[in-house]
């Protein structure tokens, strides 16, 4: 009897068979990559992304220091003029206010004027004025005074500066030239915009003189209100341990006697001070937050180094006085 024949279908499945096994023999062989070089790959491959991000964000950093540098020098590093570079009396006159104005005529006109309520209806512009025009002239009596306006931008009405509205008033109202003699612009004056209260007046003012002179003064004179003279010099001259034989308050007394006598007997902010010197803590802490309404922050850090433990000092002693070393302290 004969075999029977061989189909084609048959030999067609035995082809595909061969063919599916060697696939998966193939698929299924010992591969020449280890583990190791599994791992030793992802490695490189994240080494090289650490590379890539930390060049991206290297080069960011780099090119933001440098945009800053330029705003923010060192203190040493700016050019300064021998007229500047050699002041040695610090005249300030604290802010009360922010004048909108823009001409002479707007000075004693309210309504160019930012004012807390209780100043309104009370001649505090024409009282202000005063305040300008008396730093103004003690600066131009002394060639060796830099005329400093303090305050910062304590309104949320304006985003101006109480400093910068002085100084535009003292211009507008021609208490200070605009150039000197030699017919270059007048450079014994300048803003500090940052202080939110009468310690700060001083301090930052004393900070601002360094950043703009590139030393510290040998002599302070303060322009204020006389029912202030107490708070600034038994409390905050002391705060920041400045020399009392170089220190001078000019006062000036508010218009009207009776509200001069009124505001000497209830100075509100002196007794908060004989508790809380560095005004770190509430009610103090609390008043300066809310004057600062634009969130500003001051760079006098950066421009003041020799006082950076001062502004941060905030004593677990309420009245205990900073002892770090200040730079007037062999005086």
């Amino acid at each position: 009897m004969l075999p029977a024949p061989i189909s084609f279908p048959k030999r067609r499945d035995s082809f595909h068979r061969n063919r599916s096994g060697k696939l998966n023999a193939a698929l299924r062989a010992p591969s020449r990559l280890t583990n190791l070089g599994v791992l030793l790959l992802t490695s490189l491959a994240l080494f090289s992304l650490l590379l890539n991000l930390r060049h991206y964000f290297f080069s960011f950093d780099i090119g933001h220091a440098k945009t800053c540098g330029e705003y923010f020098e060192d203190a040493q590093s700016v050019e300064r003029p021998a007229s500047i570079s050699n002041l040695k009396h610090l005249i300030i006159v604290p802010g009360h206010g922010i004048w909108t104005g823009a001409h002479e005529r707007e000075i004693l006109d309210e309504d160019s004027w930012v004012l807390a309520s209780y100043q309104r209806g009370r001649g505090r512009p024409a009282l202000i004025a005063e305040h300008i025009a008396q730093g103004a002239e003690l600066t131009l009596q002394d060639k060796e005074s830099l005329l400093v306006f303090s305050g910062g931008q304590t309104s949320p009405l304006s985003s101006t500066t109480e400093a910068e509205s002085y100084h535009r008033l003292a211009l507008a109202a021609l208490y200070l030239p605009h150039k000197n003699a030699t017919g270059e612009p007048f450079q014994r004056v300048t803003t500090e915009p940052f202080a939110l209260d009468s310690y700060q007046n001083l301090l930052f003012s004393v900070a601002r003189f360094r950043e703009y002179t590139g030393g510290y003064p040998q002599k302070i004179t303060v322009v204020g209100y006389e029912f202030k003279r107490r708070r600034f010099e038994e409390l905050h001259r002391t705060a920041v341990r400045w020399p009392s034989a170089e220190f001078e308050y000019i006062g000036l007394s508010l218009h009207n006697q009776a509200e001069e006598d009124k505001a000497s007997a209830g100075e509100n902010s002196y007794l908060p001070y004989t508790d809380d010197l560095y005004g770190c803590r509430p009610p103090l802490s609390t008043k300066r937050r809310s004057r600062n309404p634009h969130l500003r922050v001051h760079a006098y850090h950066r421009s003041a180094p020799e006082l950076r433990n001062l502004f941060e000092w905030c004593p677990s002693s309420t009245v205990s006085i900073f002892r770090g070393p200040l730079p007037w302290d062999a005086r």
